[in-house]
């Protein structure tokens, strides 16, 4: 099983660097051709889109990883219920896409809706070989998949818009990429899927994946939700920086959490069925995601006054604060990615979908009592739902797999103290160079950061790093 784990974390962690260093690119050179207002315009056409899209799907990609015996009758069933479904999401994208243009007062979005629907299609032809590979855990195949979606979407985005075409070079760059990826996807699978009767076996799939759906759905509505609400409030312009940030920041958060997941439920399972402490297992896992991510995010929350305006120009510098929240939120959010797999390993999925539903109405609130507070405080406000979430979630944990809170306090507790202590270091040196030029600035703050966090790891945390060491063996 750890040789598995061994072969599998290399690709996930190589996927989510990519990813990273791909976005963190592709938005340098899109954010110097495109306007805050047309990332804002993009930005609501994604949302519905993603919101349709998970409603639709009706949990069935989780539901065929968790089926005991997907036999090739039970796989075909549901290849051809994720194309109906894509084709209803398409179909109901294009009938809210006219309101939805009228309520924001923009012709331009019903086109842009109408475009960016088309992904639902792409999408239910992409979820299923995906589900298929994650069954065997096939992470090259799929980190393979990321890394060609990654570069055809960037291309895509970069020509149109050097093009000249705004808002529509973003909708662009995730059709091609889907398009690229659906190709790449489907030359992996041996066979095509056949036609076949429905049956039981099919509905008792889709009863299993309902409770998945709405777990996702709530945390697709609390952000894509999120964002609706707050273009309406606060205007084009403002939900422009908090799409720039979101790209920055969540973009990473979220392929980091995926690339976890793909490995997590698999790994958890197969532990299980062996007898072995899940919670010791949590507890380690914990410890080395901590040490890998918290120093970046809280890093960026740190230097991200003089990385935004120096890196991506001048007018996304009111975009800063947001970027510093978000990292925060994503550091603090990233120490729990491995709950949902072990809850749902021990059979447990009403508390992520209770969990989900705080999340959901935390940023629903946020953005209603913050319409007139301005920027900062809504993306704070939308932030502070981990404050309500995390706890929430420690709680059932501890009821659920006999892991006290101390125990999983414990497990990211270093992790967390270091890298503040980094942070916060960096952050006052920052200060005291106040007089420097802004580039120098920041290649020692960035720098000595990474230095200051190495000596702090060598100092205080070795057996943690050996750990993270021994997965490369």
């Amino acid at each position: 099983m750890l040789a598995r784990l061994r072969r599998a974390a290399p690709w996930a962690a190589a996927e989510s660097l990519f990813s990273a260093g791909a976005t963190l690119v592709a938005t340098l050179v899109v954010a110097r051709l495109l306007t805050p207002s047309d990332f804002g315009l993009a930005s609501i056409a994604f949302a519905v889109v993603a919101i349709v899209q998970m409603l639709a799907f009706a949990g069935m990609p989780q539901a065929m990883l968790r089926t005991p015996n997907l036999v090739p009758r039970l796989s075909d069933q549901a290849f051809w219920v994720l194309l109906g479904l894509g084709i209803a999401a398409t179909l109901a994208c294009w009938l809210l896409a006219a309101p939805l243009a009228r309520f924001y007062g923009s012709p331009l979005l019903l086109w842009l809706i109408a475009a960016q629907a088309i992904d639902c299609l792409l999408q239910a032809l992409v979820q299923f070989p995906t589900a298929l590979l994650t069954r065997k855990m096939r992470t090259r195949s799929l980190a393979l998949r990321m890394f060609w979606f990654k570069t055809v979407s960037i291309a895509a985005t970069l020509t149109a818009a050097a093009s000249g075409l705004g808002p529509w070079s973003l909708v662009a760059g995730s059709l091609a990429g889907s398009l690229a990826s659906v190709l790449l996807l489907w030359r992996t699978q041996p066979r095509l899927p056949r036609w076949r009767g429905f049956d039981a076996s099919l509905l008792s799939m889709l009863r299993m994946g309902w409770l998945i759906m709405a777990e996702a759905a709530l945390t697709t509505l609390a952000v894509r939700g999120f964002v609706l609400l707050f273009g309406k409030f606060h205007g084009l312009h403002d939900l422009g920086l908090l799409n720039f940030a979101m790209r920055l920041v969540d973009e990473l958060g979220a392929m980091i959490t995926a690339s976890v997941e793909r490995v997590s439920l698999s790994f958890f399972a197969t532990a299980h069925r062996a007898g072995q402490d899940l919670a010791r297992i949590f507890e380690i896992g914990s410890h080395a995601i901590a040490l890998a991510v918290l120093p970046l995010f809280l890093g960026l929350a740190a230097v991200a006054g003089d990385a935004i305006p120096l890196i991506f120009g001048g007018r996304w510098a009111p975009a800063v604060p947001a970027v510093q929240l978000l990292a925060l939120f994503w550091g603090m959010r990233l120490t729990r990615v491995l709950s949902p797999g072990l809850m749902r390993t021990l059979g447990v999925q009403g508390p992520l979908v209770f969990n989900a539903a705080i999340s959901f109405g935390f940023a629903m609130a946020a953005v209603l009592l913050t319409r007139e507070l301005g920027f900062v405080a809504a993306v704070a406000g939308f932030s502070a739902r981990m404050l309500v979430t995390i706890p929430a979630g420690a709680g059932v944990l501890a009821r659920i797999a006999d892991l006290p809170l101390s125990r999983q306090v414990g497990a990211v507790a270093r992790p967390l103290l270091l890298a503040g202590i980094m942070a916060l270091l960096v952050w006052l040196v920052r200060g005291l160079l106040q007089s420097w030029p802004a580039e120098p600035r920041l290649a020692v703050l960035v720098s000595a950061g990474a230095l200051l966090y190495a000596l702090l790891l060598w100092g205080f945390d070795r057996p943690g790093v050996a750990r993270i060491a021994t997965l490369r063996r």
